[in-house]
């Protein structure tokens, strides 16, 4: 018969193997979550952000925050209750921190790009030089007039000069006759795009001076001043991002870097529309002399898509992009536009 002692020592053995490979599998684990947190703040400066799979991830910069701080305190009240059974948590703690950490980062990153809607502008607070652009995708033919009719007031309440209208080409006839019903003055461009979500449209007050189409990117439009010393605009709607992580993505990246050519070749513009990229992709983030004016404004971290969820949890695709040798941001606002499942942008400019 086997004595008490060979008894103990082979039984002990067993479980000190499988506390090993725990640890070890847990350390792993760390690991892993270590490098997810570090792929999800390095994306862009690793020129990875029109990856497939990865671009939809970079897209919800808001969802990577409420996930990793979710993460941590879930991590943290594991490792409290490891703790009171008189183990070391030391791997549960590790994994927090990195979640709490990487939740931090992101929110720094939209914090600095403004997380606040911001108060409607005014037009009466308008100056001499000032130039109030807005952009609002009116979702296309399923427009109504409930939509159309809260397009028109916000134009003319916040005094805006330029209005890009993606998906706007279905209404912008109304929205014009609404316009000069009310004793206002623009001109009217809208690009005939493949389907009526393609067509944007683009406003121009008549005060900027006349102005006349040029060859534009795919799904927008591009107009130049015949007189007067307005700037070139554009009014964009680049081909939105596949939700699909394994789909695709060449018409995608083939717009983006049309958008980022218009950046490069129109000096002293404003761009403006639903760009279906964030700052974290590579279209917005090589705009060489134009910044976003939203985050100048300090709402640049606020999302406009889906309007269905709050802003803190959505996802910023819609912007206005100034060249900052010939403009500074004075203010901006994102507005709830009723029918659409965008909000609206609208910012001021002042012209140095």
């Amino acid at each position: 018969m086997r004595s008490q002692s060979a008894l103990g020592r082979s039984t002990a053995s067993v479980p000190s193997g499988r506390v090993e490979r725990t640890r070890a599998l847990g350390w792993i684990a760390v690991v892993v979550v270590a490098m997810a947190a570090v792929l999800s703040l390095a994306t862009g400066v690793l020129g990875w952000s029109g990856e497939k799979g990865i671009a939809q991830v970079v897209a919800l910069r808001t969802w990577l925050l409420w996930g990793f701080a979710s993460m941590a305190v879930v991590a943290l009240l594991t490792a409290l209750v490891i703790g009171s059974r008189g183990r070391r948590p030391a791997r549960t703690i590790s994994v927090a921190l990195v979640c709490a950490l990487a939740a931090g980062s992101h929110l720094l990153v939209l914090d600095s790009r403004g997380l606040d809607a911001g108060l409607p502008l005014d037009a009466a607070d308008e100056r001499d030089g000032d130039i109030t652009v807005l952009t609002a995708n009116v979702r296309g033919e399923r427009a109504g007039e409930e939509t159309v009719s809260a397009i028109v007031d916000l134009i003319i309440s916040s005094g805006a000069d330029v209005v890009a209208l993606p998906e706007g080409q279905p209404v912008v006839d109304e929205v014009v006759a609404q316009l000069i019903g009310h004793g206002e003055s623009f001109q009217s461009f809208p690009a005939f795009g493949a389907g009526p979500n393609r067509g944007t449209a683009l406003l121009v007050a008549e005060s900027l001076g006349t102005y006349r189409e040029v060859d534009g990117p795919v799904g927008g439009v591009r107009v130049v001043p015949v007189d007067g010393d307005g700037p070139p605009i554009a009014a964009v709607h680049p081909t939105s991002l596949p939700p699909d992580p394994t789909a695709d993505l060449g018409a995608w990246r083939s717009e983006g870097s049309q958008l980022r050519a218009l950046f490069r070749t129109m000096t002293g513009g404003i761009v403006a529309g639903d760009m279906n990229a964030t700052l974290d992709h590579q279209q917005l983030r090589e705009t060489g002399t134009y910044v976003d004016a939203g985050s100048a404004a300090g709402i640049g971290g606020y999302g406009t898509f889906p309007s269905s969820l709050p802003g803190v949890l959505g996802t910023a695709i819609d912007h206005v992009l100034v060249d900052r040798g010939r403009f500074t941001v004075r203010a901006g606002a994102v507005v709830d536009v009723p029918g659409t499942d965008h909000r609206a942008v609208v910012v001021r400019v002042a012209q140095r």
